[in-house]
């Protein structure tokens, strides 16, 4: 087995978990207020690149493409979309080998798995995390939480969770109702399907929660980005670029933390 393979898989198992039993818009929290100014120093960066799509977009035709996007990016998070481990068979773990070559720590978050390979994304950074959590959602569907510093003085937590089945959608809504706080800003991807039922559970359970969807080019989209905070978080920007000839594409979403 390839040794960062090894060690990638391994992280996903000895990771500390803990087990747990709104459509976007411009308009202002506070009709008739006027808008406030986009502070950017208290702003999250996080990028995502992705098809939006099922199956690992990933091969070694465009490592070094996707490993220089996210060398470059300024962002405090970076996710790359379904960087799927086959481990029946032949070792293939494509979010380790790009994340060798951007010079990034990879973390591995489960989304579901079958029979040859785990479903899920990888979390990029510069450097070591020094503390960070998998929170169980279902069986083989995890949380990864993270503190980020965003300036001087300022940190917010950050978690990403993705959903390709009901039974996770149900489940991260009880579970949201136990670890939520004000300062944490929860993103990652959703089956398009499935919106309707994550917006009915956090109107239901969380509804101090706002989720905005992050609508793009593909209104088709097998997949949609989605963005879950309360009104001390505030949507700035959310903007796709095209890399790899158009088979994949970045799209960097920006919130800032209010005062």
């Amino acid at each position: 087995m390839n040794r960062i393979s090894a060690y990638l898989i391994a992280l996903l198992f000895c990771l500390p978990v803990v087990s747990c039993s709104g459509n976007q818009g411009d308009e202002p929290d506070n009709p008739g207020q006027p808008e406030t100014v986009w502070d950017k120093t208290r702003t999250v960066r996080i990028l995502f690149i992705s098809t939006l799509a099922t199956g690992n977009p990933y091969n070694r035709s465009n490592y070094n493409t996707v490993a220089n996007i996210a060398s470059k990016s300024d962002g405090h998070i970076l996710i790359l979309d379904k960087t799927n481990v086959i481990y029946n068979g032949a070792r293939v773990n494509t979010g380790a080998e790009i994340a060798v070559i951007a010079h990034r720590y990879p973390i591995f978050i489960p989304i579901s798995k079958t029979a040859t390979e785990y479903i899920g994304n990888s979390m990029f950074f510069k450097n070591t995390v020094p503390q960070m959590e998998q929170i169980v959602i279902s069986e083989d569907c995890r949380m990864m939480q993270t503190s980020v510093e965003i300036g001087e003085s300022l940190t917010a937590n950050i978690a990403t969770v993705s959903f390709d089945a009901d039974s996770q959608v149900n489940a991260f809504a009880d579970c949201m109702q136990s670890v939520q706080t004000t300062a944490t800003l929860v993103t990652g991807t959703i089956k398009r399907s499935l919106v309707p039922l994550l917006e009915s559970k956090m109107t239901t359970l969380v509804p101090e929660y706002r989720l905005e969807i992050m609508e793009h080019s593909d209104k088709n989209s097998e997949y949609c980005i989605y963005l879950l905070g309360t009104t001390k978080w505030k949507l700035r920007d959310f903007t796709e670029e095209t890399i790899d000839n158009g088979s994949i594409k970045s799209f960097l979403l920006q919130a800032e933390i209010l005062k």
